[in-house]
């Protein structure tokens, strides 16, 4: 799944977004004893984050957002947790990709 707009949040606060989403998942075979089974294995990339605060931690609450017909629509909600660098400017675009996984 593909779209335009991604929202951070912190504690119900905004603290930042990204564009370009993009979300893979994949079911991957689980063998026990008596049955086969698969698990669910979820990854997330948005291009071009902000933050408009310093995060407290790398997870967040993440609202993903996808233009349908010239109107935003909400997609998908989901607890993720991101691979941060350990400094970087506020309030503008960063050059790096964040790299969200299910917290």
């Amino acid at each position: 799944m593909n779209g335009q707009l991604g929202v951070l949040y912190q504690n119900n606060e905004q603290i930042g977004g990204f564009r370009n989403w993009m979300i893979k998942s994949n079911l991957m075979p689980i063998q026990s004893k008596k049955w086969a089974s698969y698990q669910s294995t979820w990854k997330a990339w948005g291009k071009k984050p902000y933050f408009l605060r310093v995060p407290r931690d790398n997870i967040f609450d993440v609202t993903f957002y996808l233009v349908i017909n010239n109107t935003l629509v909400e997609v998908y909600k989901e607890k993720v947790k991101a691979i941060l660098p350990n400094t970087f400017p506020l309030d503008e675009y960063l050059s790096f990709n964040l790299i969200m996984e299910v917290a």
